[in-house]
């Protein structure tokens, strides 16, 4: 069952950071590098919450894998 959850995991973030190359990428060639720097500015809350929203479940798996890793 740990082994299944760490590649689903694994799966999750790898996929994840695909498709934020792929967007910022895609902002770069459509808006310039001004684009980039305005969709990664700190002070954008929405791309913060959509941030979370979707690196959530791999938080959440990491948390079940650390409840149940037998403790050595």
């Amino acid at each position: 069952m740990e082994k299944i959850l760490k590649v689903i995991a694994n799966i999750y973030i790898s996929l994840f950071i695909i498709f934020w190359l792929y967007a910022m990428v895609n902002i770069f060639l459509s808006r310039g590098f001004s684009g980039v720097q305005e969709t990664l500015n700190p002070f954008n809350i929405a791309n913060l919450i959509v941030t979370i929203i979707f690196l959530s479940p791999y938080f959440i798996l990491v948390l079940i894998l650390d409840k149940i890793k037998p403790k050595r």
